[in-house]
């Protein structure tokens, strides 16, 4: 029999839509871009929202929130004999050992892994990119520290985790998880790329949507059961949810301090613990209220996120239901109906159309790209994993085209761009992903826009100028680049395709 949820108000649940809009705006206050949130009490759903382009049916990049589906799939092979806690990795791995074995090495469990206390005193490249064989590149990283005594944070442990099951039942992280877990709990199919070497990235790979997330972390609530059956063993939930391990040393903030299960982070306050991913992928469990807060964002400052939630929602949730609100219920409802990232507003630039369309912008440089991997966006490099091929296109050219209320953007092969200049995100589909783009002219030659993957986790800021050199430069919506922040800031120069000045034909005032 299929589940679903069921809907109540927030004062049902015992906590006022008044508070929740307070929490809302808080958030906002501190700079926290939220991309949806979800919150339940028990098996009911109290409030919940999406800011355009983000929405329910679009799967989001999860991050480290990843481990936790890594930490259960290790807790389903352990009830089933599989795997023990105590299996050491040169045991394990006895092809993959470096030629010095050292004695931590010997020590070294998947408890350990677990724990994030392998023995390593810093993490080898996570993501498997330099290594031709990245469980014997993990296994001849110097082992500095006895095994489970010294905590450091490690996504490729996490990842070695996911070899570990691969080598013990053939199967990877998704294919073993979907008929103990997603099948049962109805989250459809899940994807976790894979590392270059095929090993699955369960530290850090997997994408759900807010409701997928909302179903697992309500499995965990619920201590391995599902709709009335037993999945997996209550004993496990006693290890992998509670303070296994001192993370004091090497941590800072006060959520990041309280202790460590198997892959899920004890939190200040006492007896709650989450599953999180980086910009803030939370699942959070509170199990003296029976609630689970699911959040999809991206801040840089995810301690902030975590005080806004326990000082201005979880300190005002009652035991008991609260009397009925219908003006606050009203315009809690109105706010969650219309979320949408802030962006800029569209100022309008009339000769731009007359100017502008048709152009060609010619690269000086081709990117190797296609466009929706030149878009970019934090977590996109897994997202583009899911469907890369071989067959990498090439960017030489961008055409502009202005419509009624969207400038075009065409590359020479015909994928197309739109942005709203509208003042809101539009939505539209490129390469099997969904994307918002919004722009707003910043002067008479120049064109801002800004652009989500709602898979990602960030967007890109772009400034198109039609000078006579022309160019685009583009960041990261987050504060910070790199990789994970979805790439360092760029900056792509044109020349102008033939017959397409027409600068000299217009005389005119930006804003008269």
């Amino acid at each position: 029999m299929s589940f679903e949820f069921n809907r109540i108000s927030p004062e049902e649940a015992g906590v006022s839509s008044y508070q929740i809009l307070e929490f809302l705006n808080k958030l906002e206050e501190e700079g926290t871009e939220m991309h949806s949130m979800m919150l339940l009490k028990g098996d009911s759903i109290f409030a919940e929202g999406w800011w355009k382009p983000y929405n329910p049916d679009t799967e989001h990049i999860l991050f480290s929130f990843t481990k936790t589906l890594t930490s259960t799939a290790i807790g389903f092979a352990v009830n089933e004999g599989v795997i023990s806690l105590d299996d050491k990795l040169v045991d394990i791995f006895p092809d993959k050992l470096p030629e010095v074995i050292s004695d931590n090495l010997k020590k070294a469990d998947v408890r350990s892994l677990l724990t994030m206390s392998c023995g390593h005193s810093n993490e080898i490249e996570a993501f498997g990119l330099p290594f031709d064989d990245f469980v014997k590149a993990f296994l001849a990283h110097p082992f500095e520290h006895e095994p489970n005594t010294y905590f450091m944070y490690n996504t490729a442990g996490t990842n070695m985790l996911c070899a570990i099951l691969l080598r013990k039942t053939g199967e990877k992280l998704t294919d073993y998880l979907k008929p103990r877990l997603f099948d049962k709990l109805g989250m459809g199919d899940v994807y976790v790329a894979n590392l270059p070497n095929g090993v699955p990235c369960g530290g850090a790979g997997g994408f759900l949507k807010t409701e997928q997330m909302a179903r697992f972390i309500r499995f965990i609530a619920n201590r391995g059961t599902w709709n009335g059956e037993r999945l997996l063993s209550q004993s496990w939930f006693d290890l992998a949810t509670t303070y296994q391990i001192d993370n004091t040393p090497t941590q800072k903030d006060p959520d990041w301090t309280k202790g460590y299960g198997f892959q899920f982070w004890c939190c200040v306050p006492d007896g709650v613990f989450r599953a999180d991913g980086a910009f803030g992928q939370y699942g959070i469990v509170v199990p003296d209220k029976d609630m689970v807060f699911i959040f999809q964002s991206a801040s840089t400052t995810m301690q902030d996120t975590l005080t806004v939630c326990w000082n201005h929602l979880l300190k005002y949730v009652s035991d008991k239901p609260l009397p009925e609100d219908k003006e606050a219920y009203s315009a809690l409802k109105y706010k969650l109906e219309n979320l949408e990232i802030n962006h800029p507003i569209t100022k309008k630039n009339p000769q731009a159309k007359d100017l502008y369309d048709g152009l060609q912008l010619i690269l000086n440089e081709p990117v190797k790209k296609d466009l929706s991997e030149f878009i970019g966006g934090s977590g996109m490099l897994f997202a583009e994993n899911r469907r890369r091929t071989k067959d990498i296109k090439t960017i030489s050219s961008l055409t502009v085209r202005f419509g009624e209320k969207e400038i075009d953007l065409i590359t020479d092969f015909g994928e197309v761009l739109p942005i709203s200049m509208n003042s809101h995100f539009n939505s539209f589909e490129l390469n099997g992903h969904v994307y918002g783009a919004v722009g707003t002219w910043a002067s008479s030659d120049t064109l801002e826009f800004l652009v989500y993957c709602a898979s990602a986790a960030s967007g890109t800021r772009y400034r198109l100028n039609f000078g006579e050199k022309p160019y685009l430069t583009s960041e990261s919506s987050l504060a910070v680049g790199g990789p994970l922040g979805g790439g360092d800031p760029t900056t792509i120069t044109f020349t102008k395709g033939e017959n397409h000045d027409r600068t000299s034909d217009f005389t005119y005032y930006f804003g008269s």
